[in-house]
């Protein structure tokens, strides 16, 4: 079985140093990929979250994110 890892890479707390850190700890493990995400867009109103409720603002994790290919690379 082949594992992988998703990195760091949206949030007020990740840093390239971060993604890097985690990328080099998943390759001395041995693992056989890692993973990100692309997020081109962010609401800037209210929005009713998943778990249904009143509307509120998504949280700050999600105003920013890495470029997936920058990344990766």
């Amino acid at each position: 079985m082949e594992l992988g890892s998703a990195l760091p890479t949206a949030g007020p707390q990740t840093s390239p140093e971060a993604i890097a850190s985690v990328g080099r700890e998943a390759e001395r493990l041995g693992y056989a990929a890692l993973w990100t995400f692309e997020r081109q867009l962010r609401p800037i109103d209210k929005v009713v979250l998943c778990t249904g409720g009143e509307p509120q603002m998504l949280p700050e994790f999600y105003a920013s994110a890495h470029e997936p290919l920058e990344t990766l690379s």
